[in-house]
């Protein structure tokens, strides 16, 4: 069973002296099948979703959808 890892780009704040510190990737889920992890980036997606109207949402969601699956076929996972 592969093990499929969601996970968020952090850019910390700079430090004292305003030293830029380096971004990091940052876990946020772990799903045994990749369909889950795609649902929990598209449910990700939708709360943060700046739309007025469910036809704004329904394009909204029909372009992370496309995005998705284009980012899938790229990394060659898409069966």
């Amino acid at each position: 069973m592969s093990l499929h890892v969601l996970e968020q780009l952090v850019t910390p704040k700079p430090g004292e002296g305003g030293e830029a510190k380096e971004p990091y990737w940052r876990p946020v889920g772990y799903y045994g099948q990749l369909e889950h992890a795609l649902d929990a980036v598209l449910d990700r997606k939708i709360e943060g979703a700046p739309t007025q109207d469910l036809l704004e949402l329904k394009r909204f969601i029909l372009g992370v959808r496309d995005d998705l699956l284009r980012a899938v076929k790229e990394r060659g996972q898409a069966t």
